[in-house]
């Protein structure tokens, strides 16, 4: 479960003499969650070069950063593992359930709740303490949550409810009549999003009652939700039945436009000037300019992206290809050059662990 932290500084130091030259290197580490290898890559992003695996007991499937420190979660043992991001050095796993679905951080980055399956709960792991502080049962399996970044508030999908973590009780039912997945806070903490895939729906609650604002029907079943603060607060929104984005205005609760974006969209990424979507069917990455919504690339990357990273700089996008397990990375600033509709080349490949899955970015 661990390594030494002089092998890991010399492996990193060392790949400042090899690969390619970049203009503006980024100091930090991407950490990939490799699902079927049952390993953590740890990839330089100083020389985009694989400097370590370390070797888990069971299967990873999401990873959150506070400070330095990476949280791996294993969902069939319920476990978290904690890796020190600039020493590699990883952590005996805390059990914390039988089984888990997701976990999400705290606003305040003190500490991270698990959305358990086995027992039915939500539990508080402490990040200071390393040990689960609270548990809340819960009436029913349910598949997501949100927590509120402005209240110690948690939305439960299933049945639809607002949980107090102050008070480890129900605060008050929220009025879906679906059970809700995914279920987002929106960023200023007053409303609640939810999708109803089936019906193909977003529906959008009151957080300070519960009640139902509105239902908007939706060209494609709402999987995936992507924020942005810039740009009027909008939201997007990719799922199956249609090759587009959706893009709502949460503020307003509308729907404001759809938008093609590549062969079946998936996950998403923004930053303050575009939005990055993956497209896993068709191994591409398309990418939209958010001010006025038009096609600024589609790059060929790898079998299967299923996820998109973007470094703190701005500079580079990470796309983790889960069929070819590499990691395609992708020249930001370089996107301006190619002319729109055109193929922009792809910076570098990394090769990872089998099914990457996740990933999570530490700054050092």
């Amino acid at each position: 479960m661990t390594f030494n932290r002089r092998h890991f500084l010399a492996a990193s130091a060392g790949l400042a003499g090899c690969g390619p030259k970049l203009a503006k290197p980024f100091n930090g580490m991407a950490f990939i969650a490799c699902q079927s290898a049952r390993v953590v890559s740890v990839v330089s992003l100083s020389r985009f070069k694989l400097a370590r695996q370390i070797s888990l007991d069971s299967e990873p499937s999401s990873l959150v950063v506070s400070g330095s420190r990476v949280f791996v979660l294993t969902p069939s043992n319920g476990s978290i593992t904690v890796i020190d991001g600039a020493t590699g050095d990883a952590s005996r796993p805390y059990r914390l359930a039988n089984t888990a679905l997701t976990m999400r951080l705290s606003p305040d980055g003190k500490s991270i709740w698990l959305l358990a399956r086995d027992p039915q709960a939500l539990i508080q792991f402490d990040i200071a303490t390393v040990r689960a502080t609270r548990r809340i049962a819960l009436s029913k399996p349910a598949l997501d949550f949100d927590l509120s970044p402005t209240a110690p508030l948690a939305a439960i999908g299933s049945p639809a409810t607002l949980l107090n973590l102050d008070t480890s009780r129900i605060e008050r039912p929220i009025e879906f009549d679906f059970d809700a997945t995914p279920i987002r806070f929106r960023p200023d903490g007053r409303e609640i999003l939810a999708g109803h895939r089936g019906a193909r729906i977003l529906a959008i609650a009151d957080v300070e009652t519960g009640r139902l604002l509105v239902k908007l029907p939706l060209p494609l079943e709402p999987e995936h939700f992507c924020f942005t603060l810039d740009n009027g607060g909008q939201m997007f929104v990719t799922g199956s039945g249609m090759d587009a984005v959706v893009i709502v205005s949460p503020y307003q609760t509308s729907i404001d436009e759809t938008i093609l974006a590549g062969r079946n969209p998936g996950n998403m990424a923004v930053d303050v000037n575009n939005m990055y979507v993956a497209n896993p069917s068709t191994g591409d990455l398309t990418v939209i300019a958010i001010a006025d919504r038009g096609l600024l690339a589609k790059i060929p990357v790898g079998q299967e992206p299923v996820e998109v990273l973007l470094t703190p700089d701005g500079e580079y996008c990470l796309v983790l290809n889960r069929q070819s397990s590499d990691l395609s990375v992708i020249r930001v600033s370089k996107l301006g050059q190619y002319q729109r509709s055109k193929a922009a080349p792809i910076f570098t490949v990394v090769p990872l662990g089998a099914n990457p899955v996740s990933g999570a970015i530490v700054s050092l």
